[in-house]
C-alpha cells in the first residue's frame, strides 16, 4: 500500500509537542500535560500510543489522546465507586 502526500500530511498533522498541544488545547494546562506524559507507562498513555519520543522531545497524538480520556472517564464512572461489598463494618 502506499501512502499519499496528503495522507502523510494528515497523520503528521495529528501529533503535536507539549507546547503547541496546550496552544491548541488550552484547558489542559502545560505542566500538566508534561507530568501526564512523563508517567506515560503508568496511566495508560503508552498503551493507547499516544507518545513518541523523537530526539529529546516527546509528541502526543491528539485523536488518541482524547481516545485515552474518553477511556479513563468510562474506567472512573465503572471503578470510581466502591462496592457494597468492598466496604467494610469494621471501620
Amino acid at each position: 500500500m502506499q501512502l499519499t502526500t496528503h495522507s502523510m500530511v494528515t497523520d503528521l498533522s495529528d501529533w503535536k509537542d507539549q507546547r503547541t498541544f496546550t496552544q491548541d488545547h488550552p484547558q489542559f494546562e502545560r505542566s500538566q500535560i508534561s507530568y501526564l506524559m512523563r508517567q506515560r507507562f503508568v496511566n495508560g498513555l503508552e498503551d493507547f500510543d499516544v507518545v513518541r519520543k523523537v530526539g529529546r522531545k516527546l509528541y502526543i497524538h491528539e485523536r488518541r489522546f482524547s481516545i485515552w480520556l474518553d477511556h479513563l472517564g468510562m474506567q472512573q464512572t465503572s471503578f470510581g465507586k466502591p462496592k457494597a461489598e468492598a466496604v467494610s463494618d469494621h471501620g
